[in-house]
């Protein structure tokens, strides 16, 4: 239990940041003060310096330690200053032709200006010139110039690769006026003479600048030329001629110049092969073998337990199996691919088939059944893929039957089968039938007598004898057994009271009303006041009704009284039509009945002022009668607008539009009666629109042109379906020849466009019913007047209204 401690504090210390910044160049004669400040900490400059900061003007890497209680870091920075002597391109320089000198000004932070435009800090040349480059840092730059002559190479050229025949001789010219030479044999003139194989390089020089070139040159003999022996081909193989001869050239007796040649069918064929002054030829003879053809037929599935011979069976030949055997037939009974090699003058076909032996398909229907009368038997043979044939013809998979006898099945699958038979074995089992459903009077009694000594019997009540006595009403069933086969039946007993039968209490029939009377019963006859004997009769009149019903012998009797109400039926008329600012009266005569007018009013007459459909109610005891009538009211007509004064131009034609309500009828000073009329002559143009509720008119004056086009746009339009203003778009005054009016949505959308003006917008956008707002339009047109070409864009808005 004894315990000692200790405690210790460590102190993570700092370490200190130091950042130079990046190498910098100055211009000569300035400096630069490099800052490594760190509060507390001591600094070692790698000129000596001990100080937070130095002041330096001269190149060099700089670089400074900075320590704080042990803890360091350090920076370094490379200063360039610019001087005269700080850029220096080399001395003037001469190279040959192909070479490249890189001139290179790099100073760090410096911006370059070359001679040739590029501002690279390096410039790579190639050609004669003389080259400058500036460089500038900050207000200060130098520059440099140097000169750079390029010496033409002498050109050689040892000409292709050479082939010679034995004891031929080449000579190899590489010659340049004024140059020197120096060949791979250690020649020094300007041509060599060469008869061996060998690969001849020279360099050439003139001037200080040399060229190089190499030539193959190959010495050999054409007498190797040999195609073999005559041969013998296999029908459809092939066989390649080979002549090839290192540098030689050739040609086939069938045109063909490659140094192999691939034959397939019969024939001699010859190469003459061509080495530079020498030839050589050869010939041989191909003869071409059929061995004729085996077939083994198609692939073929058979039955488990069957058996196939395949014959291969070819004139002169010898066999081999995939199995080892030789015969020219083989007899399988296993599923395989079997082939077969047939060789005939060592040339061989072959094929193969794929022999597959089907399983049998196993059938199980199952054991014998014993049924009991009523009973199904019901045999399964259900086989996957297979097919299916029954004794009693069915071609069902499962087979029902209540009959007695032997049951037997043939199940097929992919042509193999498979039979199962069983026996199906009635049981002398126990019928039993307890009547139909009855009807006992009140007091009587019903006695039920199954007595047979070879049955077992169960009533519902508990009770097996034979017997039943019944005089209660209720269901009743009873389950018989013999020979282990049951059978069973039910019985709904009830009885009959002379209260049972209840047509109701006295009855209000409204006019055009029935009532039905029912007194249905098990098993009951009826007669009825009115004669009828069915169970049920419906009556519309006044008057008492009582039906008599007998049930097993039992008789009831029931009567109701019934009373029809009186009440008129309203007449409100035909359907009305007023004009706007009119009113009609529609009234009835209420007598001692209720009455509600569809407005909610309940007093005998109402004023109507508006369209609708108005209707009125009379009631009494619960029973109703009403009519309905139309009223229309319509409005007054308004004025008709065909627009401003204004010019036609020759040749033109204005579409005046005096639509203003549906059904109004027009009379134009031209004779029309339409809606709209075309003009194509100045003059004075008035209407007079006759409707219901009134009658307008309207003048417009059509004066002659100066041919100019006007177009017109309307700012607001209404397509509700009302046959007034549904359409938007422009009309146009005078003789256009291009015409596109575009609609935008809120969002900028195109939703519309027409290269037609009377082609308008129906305010419907993607397919629906484009919402209430303002939508941007844009029309662009052309024309050709007296003036020459015309042409305008015109842009605004339009309201859409429904």
């Amino acid at each position: 239990l004894c315990s000692v401690s200790d405690t210790v504090t460590v102190t993570v210390l700092p370490v200190p940041q130091v950042d130079l910044g990046t190498d910098l160049t100055l211009c000569d004669g300035e400096s630069v003060i490099l800052d490594a400040t760190w509060p507390g900490a001591d600094h070692l400059w790698s000129t000596g310096e001990s100080t937070a900061t130095i002041t330096v003007s001269t190149a060099g890497t700089y670089d400074v330690i900075v320590d704080l209680d042990g803890c360091i870091a350090t920076d370094i920075i490379t200063v360039a200053v610019i001087t005269t002597n700080s850029l220096n391109l080399g001395g003037d320089q001469t190279i040959c032709a192909g070479d490249q000198v890189l001139l290179d000004a790099t100073t760090p932070g410096s911006t370059y200006t070359w001679s040739t435009g590029d501002i690279t800090p390096t410039l790579t040349v190639s050609t004669s010139g003389t080259y400058w480059v500036e460089v500038a840092q900050g207000l200060c730059s130098v520059s440099d110039t140097v000169t750079i002559t390029v010496l033409p190479s002498p050109a050689v050229d040892l000409g292709g690769d050479i082939a010679l025949c034995d004891g031929e001789t080449a000579v190899l010219d590489a010659t340049v006026p004024g140059a020197s030479y120096l060949w791979s044999t250690g020649d020094i003139t300007p041509t060599i003479a060469v008869s061996t194989s060998g690969n001849y390089s020279v360099t050439v020089a003139l001037g200080g600048c040399s060229t190089s070139d190499a030539v193959e040159v190959t010495v050999g003999t054409i007498s190797s030329l040999d195609l073999g022996g005559d041969q013998s081909l296999c029908l459809g193989d092939q066989l390649i001629l080979d002549a090839t001869i290192a540098g030689a050239s050739y040609l086939w007796s069938t045109g063909a110049v490659s140094p192999t040649l691939t034959v397939t069918a019969a024939g001699t064929y010859w190469v003459e092969a061509l080495f530079g002054a020498c030839s050589a030829t050869d010939t041989v003879t191909i003869t071409v073998v059929d061995p004729g053809t085996i077939d083994l037929g198609p692939d073929v599935q058979l039955c488990a337990g069957g058996s196939l011979t395949l014959d291969a069976n070819l004139a002169g030949a010898t066999y081999l199996w995939n199995d080892g055997s030789t015969g020219a037939t083989l007899t399988v009974t296993t599923t395989d691919t079997y082939s077969v090699v047939a060789t005939v003058d060592q040339c061989t076909v072959t094929d193969a088939v794929l022999v597959t032996f089907d399983p049998l398909p196993v059938v199980d229907i199952g054991p014998d059944v014993e049924l009991c009368p009523g009973e199904v038997a019901v045999f399964d043979a259900t086989t996957p893929g297979a097919t299916y044939l029954w004794g009693a013809g069915s071609s069902a998979a499962i087979f029902s039957t209540q009959e007695a006898g032997p049951v037997d099945v043939v199940v097929t699958v992919n042509g193999c089968t498979g039979t199962d038979q069983a026996m199906v074995i009635l049981l002398n089992g126990p019928t039993v039938s307890l009547g139909t459903d009855t009807t006992l009077c009140d007091g009587a009694s019903l006695l039920i007598d199954l007595s047979n000594p070879d049955d077992n019997f169960l009533w519902e009540d508990g009770s097996t004898n034979g017997q039943r006595i019944i005089t209660d009403a209720g269901t009743y069933w009873v389950q018989v057994e013999r020979n282990g086969c049951t059978a069973s039946d039910t019985l709904v007993v009830q009885l009959f009271l002379p209260t049972s039968i209840n047509l109701g209490g006295d009855a209000t029939l409204c006019p055009g009303g029935a009532l039905t009377l029912d007194a249905t019963t098990a098993g009951a006859t009826y007669t009825w006041s009115t004669g009828s004997t069915a169970s049920a009769i419906t009556v519309t009149e006044d008057g008492s009704y009582w039906v008599h019903v007998l049930v097993s012998g039992c008789i009831a009797q029931d009567t109701v009284t019934v009373t029809t109400v009186v009440l008129p039926e309203p007449d409100l008329g035909a359907d009305l039509t007023i004009c706007e600012g009119e009113s009609v009266a529609l009234s009835v005569d209420p007598g001692t009945y209720s009455v509600v007018w569809s407005t909610g009013s309940t007093a005998p007459s109402i004023t109507v002022t508006s369209s609708g459909v108005y209707g009125v109610t009379l009631s009494s005891q619960g029973c109703t009668t009403g009519d309905v009538v139309q009223v229309t009211v319509e409005p007054t007509l308004g004025e008709i607008d065909l627009g401003d004064d204004r010019d036609l131009c020759p040749g033109n034609s204005i579409v005046l539009d005096a639509t203003i309500s549906a059904g109004a009828s027009y009379l134009w000073n031209t004779g029309s009666t339409d809606a709209m009329i075309q003009v194509e002559e100045p003059g004075v143009y008035s209407v007079i629109a006759t409707g219901n509720c009134g009658e307008t008119s309207a003048v417009v004056i059509i004066g002659e042109g100066d041919c100019d086009v006007q177009v017109h746009v309307p700012n607001t339009f209404t397509p509700n379906g009302d046959g007034l203003n549904e359409v938007f778009h422009a009309v146009v005054d005078g003789s256009y020849d291009t015409y596109r009016m575009d609609i935008f949505n809120r969002w900028g959308e195109l939703i519309f466009t027409s290269l037609d003006p009377l082609q308008g917008w129906d305010g419907r956008s993607f397919g629906s019913d484009a919402p209430d707002g303002v939508y941007v339009w844009t029309v662009n047109w052309t024309a050709i007047t007296s003036l020459g070409i015309k042409q305008d864009r015109l842009v605004g808005h339009v309201t859409l209204l429904r």
